[in-house]
């Protein structure tokens, strides 16, 4: 009988995944089939582990924090940020945590590669509904990327800008060159019809008129 509670208890608590999950390393595998184990186990307990936080650990947290709001303990911050409330979200660094931030990337994927697939049986792209510089930013927050690696958005759109400009300014010049190159026979024959006493179109205007050779 108390085994069977002790057992009980174990599969209440998850112990068993747990245990697969710690000792994983302990059988010969490649790092990459060991990161996929973990993941799987995780992902195995992720919705009991999301019901935890979200009905438990969150609203302990934010009953905690009023507690010390109330007892001052925050006033020489909101001084520093001259405001009278924090502003946050409670955010989990555990390989729990981490391993369902990682579910999410796989999501993306999955998103981004069904819409490369849309787009070509469709006929016309879909991927252009999707905002690149959000989905990167929130990658990165899912990896715990330090904040330091992204460069500002505003320093970004100022130097795509920049280059879109250039690249205007380059394909008219392009286009300068090009036009110059294909008038080139054109003058070049015009000049010599008239070297050679025959009449030359006339340039200045008029449908086609004619300026007799003198």
């Amino acid at each position: 009988m108390i085994e069977k509670n002790r057992e009980d208890v174990r599969d209440a608590f998850f112990y068993n995944h747990l245990m697969t999950i710690t000792n994983i390393e302990s059988v010969e595998r490649t790092a990459r089939e060991i990161m996929e184990r973990k993941l799987e186990g995780m992902q195995q307990i992720g919705p009991t582990t999301m019901l935890i936080t979200k009905e438990g650990l969150d609203p302990a947290l934010k009953i905690v924090y009023k507690l010390m709001k109330d007892e001052g303990l925050f006033d020489d911050l909101f001084a520093q940020l001259d405001q009278d409330e924090l502003d946050f979200e409670i955010e989990y660094v555990s390989p729990m945590a981490q391993a369902q931030k990682y579910t999410g990337i796989q999501e993306l994927q999955q998103l981004i590669e069904i819409a490369g697939i849309l787009g070509g049986q469709l006929g016309y792209p879909v991927t252009d509904r999707l905002d690149g510089d959000f989905t990167l930013s929130l990658v990165a927050d899912y990896l715990n990327v330090h904040a330091g690696v992204l460069r500002d958005m505003k320093v970004v759109k100022e130097e795509r800008a920049a280059r879109e400009q250039q690249q205007m300014q380059a394909a008219q010049v392009q286009q300068a060159g090009e036009f110059m190159n294909n008038a080139a026979p054109m003058v070049k024959a015009v000049s010599g019809a008239t070297d050679n006493g025959m009449p030359a179109l006339d340039m200045g205007g008029g449908m086609g008129g004619i300026n007799p050779g003198v």
